[in-house]
């Protein structure tokens, strides 16, 4: 998949996950980083941190909310770990969390960031090698 590809399908699923999480979906992390990357990128309902109590009294805190859970912890063996504990802890609570989000992001961003926070940083990399053109004209006006 060329650069501007995966630059539009990241911003697609950006913007799929802002408004689920206006809809009222809770937004699962791993950290205050995570959440400061996904309030930069739009996202502004509720989202909390998986690291901060143990799995499972956290899951059946989640699993009390009647929302939506979105699980979008990060790409690496220890986000992964995690994921999975809570979609088990979850599921034996009778809730089905979403993973589409972490799924899709994993695949298009997997070889070149391993986390959350890293997600902002991404876009604008890619847009500045999609459109070189337009980065061209950006420096030239920006140094005048």
């Amino acid at each position: 998949m060329d650069k501007e590809k995966r630059l539009e399908r990241v911003k697609e699923l950006i913007k799929e996950l802002r408004i689920c999480s206006l809809d009222g979906a809770v937004v699962v992390v791993e950290g205050r980083r995570d959440e400061h990357t996904l309030r930069k990128l739009g996202v502004t309902g509720r989202i909390v941190f998986a690291t901060h109590d143990p799995v499972f009294s956290f899951s059946e805190k989640l699993s009390q909310m009647n929302n939506e859970i979105i699980i979008l912890t990060d790409w690496d063996t220890a986000g992964e770990k995690l994921a999975k504990k809570l979609m088990q802890h979850l599921q034996s609570f009778g809730v089905v969390p979403t993973m589409r989000f972490h799924r899709l992001l994993s695949s298009l961003v997997r070889k070149d960031i391993k986390d959350v926070e890293g997600l902002d940083s991404y876009i604008d990399r890619l847009e500045y090698h999609a459109y070189p053109s337009a980065n061209r004209q950006y420096r030239k006006n920006y140094t005048l």
